[in-house]
């Protein structure tokens, strides 16, 4: 009915809204998101091709002429430069949600923060709404805080509201109060994370760490390094091989008089 009420009408979304008993911004948006290039859409995750083709477009539109990064974007033109090959929608979503981040950071992996979640329970404390239904999660970034997509704050308060037990049958109010309790203060920022050096040490030093380790009645020597691929010598000390010498006579000594 929908598909044949658009090539009746066209786009004209006012008079095929009451035919599909939908309003006109939901034919609008089916239209636009699901009809459109539906024979060449494709589906499932994103290529690393398909992420840098999406990241050079928006920048491209945005960044590269001095315009807004999360606002003057055109999804419906995006679409069209990526082929039509993914829609209006999934080109929103993976930018806003994955992508946005990447180039805000520099390159960098956002985390989402304590600090974060102090922030979000605090702005929502500002509206004067009765139920988070009524939210608009896209006049919640700022200037300052804007790493995050409205999607993604909308999916964090959703995911602190759940953990308080009994939330089911709580108000918006007595979700917010506890919610300001838990967040009273803000946390400390967390210390750079340092990366982890890697030492690398010789054949010959090992060798040596695992003589040194050895009891004193032990094998008694050092290490002489050979050719360069050869296993690592070890050289008695003199002081071993004069009393092995003295041994070796003592012994030569006894047989003879035996002998004799």
């Amino acid at each position: 009915m929908f598909s044949r009420a658009v090539i009746d009408h066209g786009q004209q979304w006012e008079k095929i809204g009451p035919l599909v008993m939908r309003m006109p911004s939901d034919c609008r948006d089916r239209y636009r998101n699901h009809i459109v290039n539906k024979n060449i859409r494709v589906t499932g995750p994103w290529s690393k091709e398909e992420e840098d083709q999406l990241t050079r477009i928006v920048t491209d539109m945005t960044v590269n002429q001095g315009r807004d990064i999360d606002g003057d974007v055109f999804w419906g033109r995006v679409s069209e430069l990526m082929g039509g090959k993914r829609g209006r929608q999934q080109c929103r979503i993976k930018w806003t949600d994955a992508l946005c981040k990447n180039v805000k950071t520099g390159g960098r992996k956002a985390r989402w923060s304590p600090q974060d979640a102090y922030i979000l329970v605090h702005k929502l404390t500002t509206l004067n709404v009765r139920d988070d239904t009524e939210i608009d999660w896209k006049l919640l970034p700022d200037p300052v805080w804007n790493l995050w997509s409205p999607h993604t704050l909308q999916r964090r308060w959703l995911t602190m509201k759940r953990g308080i037990k009994g939330w089911e049958d709580m108000t918006h109010q007595e979700i917010m109060d506890i919610l300001r309790v838990r967040k009273a203060h803000l946390p400390p920022s967390p210390p750079p994370r340092k990366k982890r050096e890697r030492r690398i040490i010789s054949a010959i030093a090992v060798v040596e760490e695992g003589l040194a380790q050895l009891p004193p009645n032990g094998i008694s020597g050092s290490v002489v390094a050979g050719a360069p691929g050869s296993e690592p010598a070890i050289a008695s000390s003199s002081a071993g091989s004069g009393k092995l010498s003295a041994e070796n006579d003592h012994d030569s000594k006894s047989s003879s008089s035996d002998s004799e």
